[in-house]
């Protein structure tokens, strides 16, 4: 399984995490870089893989607002969420392939 890192202190913009997701889940070259429209790919089969979202320190900055609302889609969208210090896992299982007694955090990570 492979792990996304998306550390949003050290991302200057939105279109920055959508870039990242965009490469790392193969989305579609039309994909509009939108919550709404990451979303919607999301609650599709995205296949294996565990997003970590690391905290804005920073309360003021518009990454710290586009990190809550990764976060509230990532809630909605993934097979499991888990907060670990300064930041979120959420894990995504390529629901054709994989047995759904495997889709749990421990030993996809080895966390």
């Amino acid at each position: 399984m492979k792990l996304i890192e998306i550390d949003l202190n050290k991302m200057q913009s939105e279109k920055e995490i959508h870039e990242i997701l965009a490469k790392e889940f193969d989305f579609p070259k039309d994909y509009a870089m939108t919550m709404d429209a990451l979303r919607n790919l999301l609650k599709g089969n995205v296949g294996n893989g565990c997003i970590r979202v690391t905290h804005c320190t920073d309360a003021s900055s518009s990454m710290a607002e586009a990190g809550e609302r990764l976060e509230k889609i990532l809630e909605e969208c993934a097979e499991t969420i888990q907060e670990e210090g300064d930041a979120i896992y959420a894990v995504f299982a390529d629901k054709s392939q994989e047995d759904p007694r495997n889709w749990g955090m421990a030993g996809q990570l080895g966390l």
